[in-house]
């Protein structure tokens, strides 16, 4: 008897992934309607809400309840008039490169780095060893 093609072995095993989050979902799905359903019905299969007893004081009396604070009033923030002003002048934007190398000395400092560190190496071919 030939081997079962390797493939045929794949489909089923992912048709049983695909099977098992159908299932999960479904499952899931109905707990919820579940969940929905009782929370319409209160009061069956549910104990009752939980009711707080009085308690006997030591001194024999119920201390004085006391009032919530009011709120307090939020300030209120108005902006100060702004004076007048010119409209903002349209920065003129630099070039990157000059950007970079704003005066002479910068300039100077960046072809002595340029000769010092020499060509980049990664543009030349590999040397064989």
């Amino acid at each position: 008897m030939e081997r079962f093609p390797v493939e045929l072995i794949y489909v089923v095993i992912f048709a049983g992934f695909v099977l098992f989050n159908w299932l999960a979902q479904q499952a899931a799905r109905r707990r919820q309607q579940e969940e929905q359903a009782q929370a319409e019905e209160p009061g069956q299969g549910e104990p009752p809400p939980f009711e707080a007893e009085p308690v006997e004081y030591s001194r024999g009396r119920a201390p004085a309840s006391v009032p919530a604070p009011a709120p307090a009033p939020v300030p209120v923030v108005r902006p100060s008039p702004s004076p007048a002003r010119a409209a903002p002048s349209a920065v003129r934007r630099l070039h990157p490169v000059r950007a970079l190398l704003k005066d002479k000395p910068s300039l100077r400092r960046a072809v002595i780095l340029s000769m010092v560190l020499g060509p980049c190496r990664a543009q030349e071919p590999p040397e064989q060893r």
